[in-house]
């Protein structure tokens, strides 16, 4: 048989069949995964109809959304959120000084040991 001979009948009834079980696989995971997030969206507004409170997804990205305009998160090199961003601070460096610390009295009891 050479490559250019169309397959034996067994094998395109075959190769149909396997198509076939493969499509019918994907759509039927395609579905489950959709009513999966269906029922989570309706368990979602359900729950926030219930319980007066937004759902947490929209809570988070409204407190976002608060947060960025108040400036509540500092820029790079800014002391606090209350001072203004000021770019010639960024590399600006806060030396500190290496102290050696010695302890006089031991941290475990020597009864302990």
């Amino acid at each position: 048989m050479t490559p250019s001979d169309p397959l034996p009948f067994p094998a395109r009834v075959l190769q149909f069949v396997v198509r076939g079980v493969m499509l019918l696989s994907a759509l039927v995971i395609a579905a489950v995964l959709l009513s999966v997030a269906l029922v989570w969206l309706v368990w979602g507004v359900l729950k926030a109809l219930v319980t007066g409170r937004k759902p947490a997804p929209w809570a988070a990205f409204e407190q976002y959304k608060r947060y960025t305009a108040q400036r509540v998160w500092p820029k790079p090199g800014q002391q606090d959120a209350g001072t203004p961003y000021n770019p010639s601070r960024r590399h600006a460096l806060t030396d500190v000084e290496d102290v050696e610390v010695v302890r006089e009295t031991p941290r475990v009891p020597p009864e302990a040991r």
